[in-house]
């Protein structure tokens, strides 16, 4: 028997212990199977809600600049107001940027070819 009270120690596993909040990851020390085993927890938020300062950092683009394309009236970036503050979700925020950086090299894309098209079909010069 085990020193825990099992038949076996082969498949003990660590304890698991939930993270308090506000901590992102730990490094704790716990014993395992009469051993000291350091263990690593982490803790990450897949897609996390950002103020307009934290997405300022994330982004670095200015809070100003965030909030006029936050009010832009063509495409503004998805926004949630919850008591006053605004909120803006990571994922959201990425798509976002895609969804422009795809229109703007599409455009570019289809400038250049009228360029080059227009350059085929003009008459040669004498």
């Amino acid at each position: 028997m085990g020193s825990n009270g099992s038949k076996s120690d082969l498949g003990a596993t660590l304890p698991a212990e939930p993270i308090p909040a506000g901590r992102r990851g730990s490094l704790k020390r716990v014993p395992f199977a009469g051993r000291i085993v350091e263990a690593v927890t982490v803790r990450m938020d897949l897609d996390p809600w950002l103020s307009l300062r934290a997405l300022a950092a994330y982004s670095n683009l200015s809070r100003r600049t965030l909030q006029d394309l936050v009010n832009d009236l063509q495409d503004p970036i998805p926004s949630y107001r919850v008591g006053g503050k605004l909120l803006i979700r990571r994922s959201e925020f990425d798509a976002w940027m895609a969804r422009r950086r795809n229109r703007k090299a599409r455009a570019l894309a289809l400038l250049a070819a009228a360029d080059a098209q227009a350059l085929l079909t003009a008459a040669p010069l004498k």
